[in-house]
């Protein structure tokens, strides 16, 4: 999956952020952010994040764009 979304809450005050992994075509980064304040930083696997965009999605979160460029993680997350 090279394209992954920005989910933003019906209210617009919480986005959820998915990003691909430099070299991990399997693992993606997680990026909650509260009213513009990032919330927390996480890896997650890529059924992980498909179950988490169908739940959002469920409660009306609607994407606002897709993140393509590969992020680098380094071990403390």
């Amino acid at each position: 999956m090279n394209n992954t979304p920005s989910l933003l809450s019906p209210c617009g005050s919480y986005q959820v952020d998915f990003y691909p992994i430099k070299d991990q075509s399997d693992l993606f980064l997680r990026v909650g952010t509260f009213e513009g304040k990032t919330e927390f930083r996480e890896v997650v696997t890529e059924v992980e994040m498909l179950q988490e965009i169908e739940s959002k999605r469920f409660r009306k979160f609607r994407t606002v764009k897709l993140n393509k460029i590969p992020q680098i993680v380094d071990n403390t997350i």
